[in-house]
């Protein structure tokens, strides 16, 4: 898969009117995520690109094989990095509501820890 079907899976698998938006800074993606079943009107930023979504990915490809061992790497690898936001999403501090992608996983920031 290329980057960009990558990413438009990320954003048909993530739902909750998954959309790509611009901030000052960059593209992120916005999201109003499901926390313990039940829809939340707050909205989420991911910040991830087409390209380091990819670059994460392929990264993550041996792991997602491991844990999805009927998925091709690459599918198993986003869904593996699905658990990774929902995680995020699901033990993230009031206020943060931008997600960032690390090598270790997806972590949980407010918009004024990623501005200082």
């Amino acid at each position: 898969m290329h980057d960009d079907e990558l990413y438009v899976e990320l954003l048909r698998r993530l739902g909750g009117g998954a959309h790509t938006a611009d901030t000052s800074s960059e593209p992120v993606i916005e999201f109003s995520p499901t926390v313990d079943g039940a829809s939340t009107e707050a909205l989420v930023r991911l910040h991830v690109t087409q390209a380091s979504l990819g670059e994460h990915l392929r990264a993550m490809a041996n792991d997602g094989e491991r844990v999805f061992p009927g998925e091709a790497p690459l599918v198993g690898a986003l869904q593996l990095f699905l658990v990774h936001i929902d995680e995020a999403v699901n033990t993230r501090q009031p206020g943060h509501d931008d997600l960032i992608v690390r090598s270790g996983g997806v972590w949980a920031f407010s918009s004024d820890e990623l501005e200082g």
